[in-house]
């Protein structure tokens, strides 16, 4: 391996953006096959790996199977066990994991518009914990992020690379986030370019929303029985793992699930609001500020967010080994060398 790699200075990737990638996470979990022995597990590699060739294919790229992504993903994580977190760090918390970043790059010389005619595969791996612990001026703590509508720029249009995860579709929120995480606002969210009266997503993560029955609060158990998830369907949007667990997870605990438009004015109306991502996991919001004037700003009790903290207590527990994949979720690499 090695962190450095040599690329032809004409190499379209650097020129015409003919690069893609993945972000996947490894986890250290107990074992139900071996007592006290701790298995390093893949969460959603084929997931993963799907969403890959779909990134690819935009970009003219070939894809990669399915295969050779997961033996590629699992070589990566044994050759770099020494760095996925023990099950028992809490120092983490539940964050705790050896995060993967499988990288497609254009390699060949081109000068002219045109796809490489050279490709290489790579997989970065680095220990990772809570994302937004590492944001400075996020104001970030148990109780909730702050968020921030963007209105002066816009993230992606119609037809153009908003669900690939390419490079270009984060270039453009560089500058806004940078902006808004100086004024202490560490998420910003994004409205559809054409209209701007439409939710799409956050800067690295997909938005939910949670609507529950009554104004009056009922048990935990009630309100999940019969509150909804909603969240943005949109072509220019890049379809979050994450979200797609959390939606199965909302299914099997009896929530109804909505993939449609999101009006902004219709942000209001939901009790709990929060971005999910294999960055972010699940983070509830505890205020949205819409626009550049403070006193227009949402509220929400994130303290209270009880479906997304139950959603995400059940995420955590099939990552973590402590509750059954009954999705087929994950891919045991090998057994970590220091349980």
């Amino acid at each position: 391996g090695g962190a450095r790699i040599e690329m032809h200075a004409a190499a379209t990737a650097l020129h015409y953006g003919q690069s893609c990638f993945e972000g996947l996470k490894a986890f250290a979990t107990y074992s139900p096959h071996a007592e006290d022995s701790v298995c390093v597990k893949l969460f959603r590699a084929r997931a993963s790996a799907a969403r890959l060739r779909r990134s690819a294919q935009r970009l003219c790229m070939p894809p990669v199977p399915t295969h050779i992504f997961e033996r590629a993903c699992i070589t990566a994580v044994q050759q770099n066990l020494a760095f996925v977190p023990p099950p028992n760090a809490t120092a983490f918390k539940a964050n705790a994991a050896l995060y993967l970043r499988p990288l497609l790059l254009g390699t060949g010389a081109r000068i002219g518009v045109a796809p490489s005619l050279e490709y290489k595969l790579i997989i970065l791996a680095t220990p990772v914990g809570a994302y937004y612990d590492n944001v400075s001026s996020s104001r970030q703590d148990d109780s909730g992020a702050r968020a921030v509508l963007e209105t002066s720029f816009a993230r992606a249009a119609r037809g153009g690379l908003g669900a690939v995860k390419t490079g270009a579709n984060y270039a453009a929120d560089l500058l806004p986030s940078e902006r808004n995480r100086a004024r202490g606002l560490p998420l910003t969210l994004y409205a559809d370019a054409c209209t701007g009266s439409l939710v799409e997503e956050f800067s690295t993560s997909n938005l939910v929303a949670i609507k529950y029955a009554n104004a009056v609060k009922d048990s935990v158990t009630e309100i999940m029985k019969r509150a909804t998830f909603v969240t943005p369907n949109s072509d220019n949007v890049l379809k979050s793992i994450t979200n797609d667990a959390m939606q199965k997870l909302a299914k099997r605990a009896g929530l109804k699930v909505e993939n449609r438009e999101i009006r902004l004015n219709e942000l209001r109306s939901f009790d709990e609001v929060g971005a999910v991502g294999t960055a972010v996991v699940v983070t509830a919001l505890k205020s949205l500020q819409l626009g550049s004037r403070t006193q227009d700003t949402l509220r929400f009790n994130a303290t209270n967010a009880v479906v997304l903290s139950a959603l995400k207590n059940e995420l955590i527990a099939i990552q973590r080994g402590q509750a059954d994949d009954e999705f087929g979720w994950t891919t045991c690499c090998c057994l970590h060398p220091h349980a």
